[in-house]
């Protein structure tokens, strides 16, 4: 059987396990561990690894031919759309598995205050609708998006600072890396008088204790749920993953 590596889409806690458990079953050589490059100063990732996009669909599979991949892993935020589909077409294109490890999302509790949307440009509608004050955890991209709404203030939460100026009227800018504890993210909300999160349904642990910090304060959340995944092989787990690759493998893994 070839011997090459396993490529990994990374950028998430579950990609990093997954290299972790990888190396350690199989070598460094193993795995190579590609990251988007969204954020500045990734954490150092075991097993190879690189950064930056493959420049579309063809590039990607050219990357896998000329590096002797036998398997991708998409491990990427649920809402890294395009790269999900150019992995899609290049694995199909080459004729080499492809396993979607995918977040279940995180499901409204009774107590919850959800306003589901599609997508966010709705998500953007409704925020003058629940007060002035308005907590983004959306990533940087999402952020001009709200700059109409003048009369509003938020608290920005990024990885990294913004290379360029924000398009916000009023804001607060705040740096974090998930893992969150749900103390932090009630003092963050009580501290800064927030009336309304407005977040995607990303699933995961890591940052979750925004929702129980709501759910605890009684507030309104606008939640993008997760766009429908269009991989023929889905886990939702590393032990999951593990047994699909395996099985596309022919190997235990």
């Amino acid at each position: 059987m070839d011997k090459g590596p396993i490529l990994i889409l990374g950028g998430t806690h579950e990609a990093r396990k997954l290299a972790e458990h990888l190396t350690k079953e199989l070598g460094n050589n193993s795995v190579i561990s590609s990251l988007s490059g969204a954020t500045e100063k990734p954490k150092s990732l075991p097993g190879k690894s690189r950064i930056g996009g493959f420049g579309g669909a063809e590039k990607f599979g050219e990357f896998l031919l000329d590096n002797r991949v036998i398997a991708v892993i998409d491990a990427t935020h649920p809402f890294a759309e395009r790269i999900s589909v150019n992995a899609i077409t290049a694995c199909r294109k080459v004729n080499i598995p492809l396993i979607s490890l995918q977040r279940k999302p995180w499901q409204k509790h009774k107590n919850d205050n959800w306003i589901v949307v599609r997508d966010l440009p709705a998500a953007v509608d409704l925020a003058p609708n629940f007060g002035l004050r308005v907590f983004l955890s959306l990533g940087p991209r999402a952020i001009s998006y709200f700059s109409r709404h003048t009369d509003l203030w938020f608290l920005v939460r990024v990885i990294d600072a913004p290379e360029e100026p924000i398009k916000l009227k009023n804001y607060k800018l705040v740096l974090g890396r998930g893992p969150f504890n749900l103390e932090d993210e009630l003092n963050l909300l009580k501290r800064n008088n927030i009336d309304l999160l407005i977040t995607r349904n990303s699933g995961g642990e890591a940052s979750y204790a925004k929702i129980l910090a709501a759910r605890k304060l009684s507030l309104p959340v606008v939640i993008i749920k997760q766009p429908i995944n269009i991989n023929l092989h889905v886990a939702n787990s590393l032990d999951d993953t593990l047994n699909l690759i395996s099985s596309q493998l022919g190997r235990k893994i």
